[in-house]
């Protein structure tokens, strides 16, 4: 089995890489940003006139099922969702958006699951050192690389312990500008060889 060294690493796949910029760019050009784990929240609640009272409640239902798991970092249970709000109302451009940066998110997960230790416990004590590693970033001050650690967490192994995003939303709230350009140095390279995002299905409300 491939050991890595270190948690503290930066993404080198140039298919990431060329995912995550994609996935990025055309979230964007709906006043989204696939980057924030709240994208899904940043989302207006409205529909199509055409869409009935019944049909609404279950569309906000789902984008709220949606939303959680985009923040949680379960980006293919999140693909399911917009899906399913796009059959009930396919005229909403925002969602359309957000299903395309979902689906190339899950995607880039794919290919990077096959640079991550296999064992599962092996993966956990990375995830582990990796929260450390970022904490540490933090405590000395060291906000931009702290938020990409932080971030290069959330993509690998979702909202980690529970506080992955937490953590996320304290640094964005301490520093907005910090996460603008995140993204990008995110999703480079590191001295210890590839590593890059992973994901194992977790609870909630099954997609339909």
């Amino acid at each position: 089995m491939k050991m890595v060294a270190s948690p503290c690493w930066r993404l080198t796949s140039a298919l990431l890489l060329a995912l995550m910029l994609s996935a990025i760019s055309q979230g964007l050009a709906a006043g989204l940003n696939p980057a924030d784990p709240r994208m899904g929240f940043q989302m207006d609640a409205r529909a199509s006139a055409s869409i009935s009272p019944v049909k609404l409640e279950k569309l906000q239902a789902i984008l709220q099922h949606a939303a959680e798991d985009y923040r949680s970092g379960q980006f293919e249970r999140a693909v399911t969702w917009y899906q399913s709000a796009l059959a009930i109302d396919p005229e909403r451009k925002d969602v359309r958006q957000a299903l395309l940066a979902a689906g190339q998110m899950r995607d880039a997960q794919r290919e990077a699951l096959k640079h991550l230790p296999s064992d599962s416990k092996e993966r956990q004590r990375f995830y582990e050192m990796a929260y450390q590693c970022a904490l540490e970033n933090l405590n000395d001050k060291k906000i931009d690389q702290a938020y990409n650690a932080f971030y290069r967490l959330w993509l690998a192994a979702g909202d980690f312990n529970g506080k992955t995003v937490k953590m996320l939303d304290h640094i964005r709230g301490r520093q907005p500008k910090v996460a603008e350009t995140s993204y990008q140095v995110a999703s480079v390279t590191s001295d210890q060889g590839d590593a890059a995002p992973a994901l194992a299905g977790r609870g909630g409300e099954e997609p339909p």
